[in-house]
This record gives structure tokens, C-alpha cells and sequence, in this order.
């Protein structure tokens, strides 16, 4: 197996001091949210156990599967509802999709479990013969067989879509690129509906916008600064593109650069979520911007209200907006 990295070296990626990651890991003090979230992901990502999560006699537990803990987006999120949940006597243990589905069903339905969490949609198909309350964050198209009711937080990507095509619409775009993402986990599907839509109302069809699915066998950064190259080369005709993740809208931009094309002069670029690539990169995105506090707020009050026998909203949707910033 291979070895784990040890503190001082993902204080190296994380550009913090290894006190800093140990202080975290132990669950020590307080930082800003940005540096916890980036830190508390490598530390999972390298199986460390989180100490302030060890399990104690006064807590029950809660247990959410995520299928990917590369997504800052997901890290952020669960930083959140583990401090939330914590707050109210819960423990959070997070397990990771890729682990092998018998030990997670076992650990899964057991009588410590008192809640389950979904962060997105682990599985492609996960049969759980429990009537465990379970609350699903940022559902996907992929279906989880489930003996109980689900209910679901998510953000309002139909009208982030919208938020998108709307900034374009005012700057006169008229022949958009959307790099949309083949994944199954993606989200996309309503963020592009909601961009179509927003152009169809302005007298733009839908025959006039190019849609370029995404090369899962690469990263989002390399399958979108590979496909703009590619379109750009073929001689494509586009005045702005709006990318279904930051990564995307990083490649792009980077693919633009490169051939020597002004960002927004020429194209102009709007990405999706917030992430801190979008704020810290040499030229700031923007983008719609999702809220993971508030998403890990909604399912964790979903949550403790069914534990509670109450009766809450089958589906919470969280409002996205427009972070500007200089490609637009």
C-alpha cells in the first residue's frame, strides 16, 4: 500500500505550517474556513481520522458517503455539517464511495447509525433495505434504491444557469460555447437547461448554441483547455463560454490565453461554484456561486427534524449568485 503523506508535507501543498495541519487534525483552535476546508481534505484523502470525530459515548452518529473528496465544494461542505452536527450532540463519520460497498453497508446499518447523509449520489446503484432517515445533498442523476424516504438539499442550478446566460445576454453575446461535463455525478443538467432557456427567451435557439460533453478520462481542467483548443483550431465561432465548474472555466481561460485571445475582450467566461481557484488564480472568474454552508445548514435542520419525528420539506433548495470577477 502506499504511504500516506506525512504533516509536513501536506503543509507543503496546502502552503501552511505543519503546526498548523496537526492543530487541525486534532481539532484545535480556530481558523478561517477557507484553510480548515483545504487542509481537512487532505488529511482525508490521506486517511487520517479527524480527532475531534473519534466517537464518544455521549454522541450518536451520523454517517455520510461522499463519492469524491477532491471536490472542494463536497470538503467544504462537510467541514460544515461536521461542526454543525457536532454543535447538537452528533458525530459525523464520512466514508468514501470508492471503499468496498459491503463494509459500507455494514457500517452503514447498524444500531449507532442514526442518520445518513448522501453527498451527491454515491453508488450507481445502492440498495438499503433501512428506514434510517437520509438526507441527500446535491443529487445527481444517479438513483440510490432506498427503503425509506429521501429528501434532498440542492442548489439552484436552473437559475444559475440563467444567472449565466443573463450576464452574457447584457455584455451581447449571441453565439455561446457551453462546456458542459459528462460525468454522471455532475450536477450540470439543470445549469445548462436554465443557460438554453435564458437564450431561447432573448430570440437565440438553442440550434445556436455549441455544447462540448467533457473527456471523463481527463481532468475538468485539461478536458476543457483540450476542447477550446480543439473548437478554436476547427474554427468554431463563439463570443463567450460558460463553463459547468471553475476547473472548466480555469482551462478555458488558460487555453484562451495561450493563443493570444483577450479575456473579456474577445470571449468573455463564466464558471460555476465558487471555489477559491475562481478568486486566487492570476485572473479572477466569474462565476455562480454556490453556498456549502448554507446546503451542509439545510440537510443537517433536514436531518435533525426527522430524528425528531417532524415533518420537513422533501426537497430544500439553496439560491446561487453571480461572483464577479475580471472575465466578464
Amino acid at each position: 500500500m502506499q504511504k500516506r503523506k506525512s504533516f509536513r508535507e501536506i503543509a507543503r501543498e496546502c502552503n501552511v505550517s505543519a503546526a498548523t495541519v496537526s492543530r487541525i487534525a486534532n481539532g484545535i483552535g480556530s481558523f478561517k474556513e477557507e484553510t480548515r476546508t483545504l487542509v481537512m481534505s487532505h488529511l482525508l484523502r490521506e486517511g487520517y481520522v479527524i480527532e475531534s470525530d473519534i466517537a464518544s459515548p455521549s454522541l450518536k452518529n451520523i454517517a455520510l458517503i461522499v463519492t469524491d473528496l477532491a471536490n472542494e465544494i463536497f470538503c467544504s461542505i462537510i467541514s460544515h455539517l461536521r461542526s454543525y452536527l457536532l454543535d447538537q450532540g452528533y458525530l459525523l463519520s464520512v466514508y468514501v464511495e470508492n471503499q468496498d460497498q459491503k463494509y459500507l453497508t455494514d457500517h452503514l446499518i447498524n444500531p449507532s447509525t442514526k442518520g445518513l447523509v448522501f453527498l451527491s449520489s454515491p453508488f450507481e446503484a445502492l440498495v438499503l433495505d433501512s428506514p434510517i432517515p437520509a438526507v441527500q445533498i446535491l443529487s445527481s442523476n444517479r438513483q440510490i434504491t432506498y427503503r425509506g424516504k429521501m429528501y434532498s438539499v440542492t442548489s439552484d442550478d436552473y437559475v444559475g444557469g440563467q444567472l449565466a446566460a443573463q450576464e452574457f445576454l447584457k455584455s451581447g453575446c449571441k453565439k455561446p460555447l457551453i462546456l458542459n461535463n459528462r460525468h454522471t455525478l455532475s450536477a450540470v443538467s439543470p445549469r445548462v437547461r436554465g443557460f438554453i432557456h435564458e437564450f431561447e427567451a432573448a430570440g437565440i435557439p438553442e440550434s445556436e448554441i455549441i455544447i462540448y460533453e467533457g473527456d471523463r478520462s481527463k481532468s475538468a481542467f485539461n478536458s476543457a483547455n483540450d476542447a477550446v483548443s480543439y473548437l478554436w483550431t476547427k474554427g468554431e465561432s463563439f463570443d463567450c463560454i460558460f463553463a459547468c465548474s471553475d476547473w472548466r472555466a480555469y482551462g478555458a481561460l488558460v487555453a484562451l490565453k495561450n493563443r493570444g485571445i483577450s479575456v473579456p475582450e474577445d470571449i468573455r467566461v463564466i464558471g460555476y461554484d465558487g471555489i477559491l481557484i475562481s478568486r486566487y488564480s492570476q485572473h479572477p472568474l466569474t462565476t455562480i456561486q454556490q453556498n456549502p454552508d448554507i446546503l451542509a445548514t439545510a440537510a443537517a435542520d433536514t436531518l435533525l427534524a426527522l430524528l425528531e419525528g417532524k415533518e420537513p420539506e422533501q426537497l430544500t433548495t439553496v439560491p446561487v449568485q453571480i461572483q464577479r470577477g475580471e472575465t466578464i
